[in-house]
C-alpha cells in the first residue's frame, strides 16, 4: 500500500537558513507595528487628557465668574481662585520636585515635554465666551500651539 504523500527523510530535522530568517523578519516586523502603534497611542492618550484638563478649565472659569458676577474683564489673582487644591481645578504635584503644586499654578501637562499656558496675559483676564482661557504651549495665542495635534480650539473636540 502507497502513502498518498511521500514519508519525510529521516536525519533532515530542523530548518534551514532561509526559513529561520524569514521567521525573524516576520518578528522583527511585528515588533515595528507594535512600537508605531505604542506611540500614536501615547500622542492619542495624552490629547485627551490636554483637552480633558482645558476643558476643566474652562468649565471651572466660567462656573467661578458665573459665581462670583464677573464679567470679561481682567481680575486680579483670577488663577490663585481657580487652580490649587480645594479649588474648582486640582493642580497636582510638581514634577520635578514631588511636592504639590502651589496655588495658582497650572497643572502638568501629559506629555513631559509641554506645558499649558494661559490664552491672554497672566491668567487674570476673563476671555469672551468662546475663548479657551487656557491651552497648550506658551505662544500667548491660541493659534501658536508647540505641541501638535492638540486642538487650537475647541471646534477642534
Amino acid at each position: 500500500m502507497t502513502l498518498p504523500f511521500p514519508s519525510p527523510k529521516t536525519g533532515q530535522r530542523g530548518m534551514t537558513l532561509i526559513e529561520l530568517t524569514v521567521v525573524m523578519l516576520v518578528m522583527l516586523g511585528l515588533i515595528a507595528v507594535v512600537f508605531i502603534g505604542a506611540g500614536a497611542w501615547k500622542r492619542g492618550s495624552d490629547r485627551t487628557m490636554a483637552i480633558l484638563l482645558i476643558r476643566s478649565a474652562q468649565q471651572g472659569l466660567r462656573s467661578h465668574i458665573q459665581i462670583e458676577g464677573y464679567r470679561e474683564a481682567a481680575y486680579p489673582d483670577l488663577p490663585d481662585q481657580l487652580f490649587g487644591a480645594e479649588k474648582y481645578i486640582a493642580n497636582g504635584t510638581d514634577r520635578s520636585t514631588g511636592l504639590p503644586k502651589g496655588v495658582g499654578e497650572l497643572p502638568d501637562h501629559p506629555s513631559a515635554s509641554h506645558s499649558f499656558d494661559f490664552v491672554a496675559g497672566d491668567g487674570d483676564i476673563v476671555p469672551p465666551i468662546g475663548t479657551l482661557y487656557i491651552c497648550t504651549g506658551g505662544g500667548g495665542s491660541v493659534t501658536d500651539l508647540s505641541y501638535n495635534p492638540d486642538p487650537s480650539s475647541y471646534t477642534q473636540w
